[in-house]
């Protein structure tokens, strides 16, 4: 997931884009990451034209305004998506191809710690080379959106980001062009502790 917003970043006068990412912590010790991407017409006009599958790994759907968006939902058990991510840190890839930004573990007491790097997003878009002019042309397309991430379980211990009125689920809103301009007020990573049953 993260590599795809990566390469986003690279793509010279970007339209708009917005993602929601759903980590959910289900009450049978399985998890579901599910990633809602949308994508402006100039965006995905410039991905199609490519002859890039904008949405690969998911379900897409264009729309009436020339838009895209794109759908991706995986489920695994808590169990397999730590073997994952140790794959993925060995530098191999998973079957859930989840991203070096993602970390997930078991602590003391039923409790899981969902971690998403934020500061290594910022890292790469700063080290993309990209001159002044193009980074003023990225900040006004990326003027009003980002990256909403949020996540769910039986109940939240702890966490970084806004808590849900009942406490089941902690979310964090990114404007893209926070990540951008490695803005100081953006955390290094959003983190959640919670319950998993």
């Amino acid at each position: 997931m993260k590599k795809l917003l990566f390469a986003l970043f690279l793509l010279p006068l970007a339209g708009c884009f917005d993602a929601d990412m759903t980590f959910t912590v289900n009450g049978d010790d399985t998890a579901t990451m599910r990633a809602v991407m949308s994508m402006g017409p100039e965006m995905y006009g410039m991905i199609a034209s490519s002859g890039e599958d904008p949405c690969e790994e998911g379900v897409g759907e264009a729309q009436a305004d020339g838009g895209y968006i794109c759908t991706i939902e995986e489920t695994d058990t808590l169990d397999n998506i730590v073997a994952d991510l140790k794959q993925v840190q060995e530098g191999q890839e998973g079957p859930m191809n989840l991203s070096e930004g993602f970390t997930l573990e078991r602590l003391d007491g039923g409790l899981v710690k969902v971690a998403f790097d934020l500061a290594s997003l910022g890292e790469g878009a700063a080290e993309s080379g990209m001159d002044p002019a193009m980074m003023g042309s990225m900040m006004q397309a990326f003027e009003g959106h980002g990256m909403t991430i949020t996540v769910v379980g039986k109940e939240i211990v702890e966490t970084n980001g806004t808590l849900s009125d009942d406490g089941t689920s902690a979310t964090m809103h990114i404007p893209l062009a926070a990540i951008l301009t490695q803005d100081a007020n953006l955390p290094a990573s959003f983190d959640v502790t919670l319950k998993a049953k």
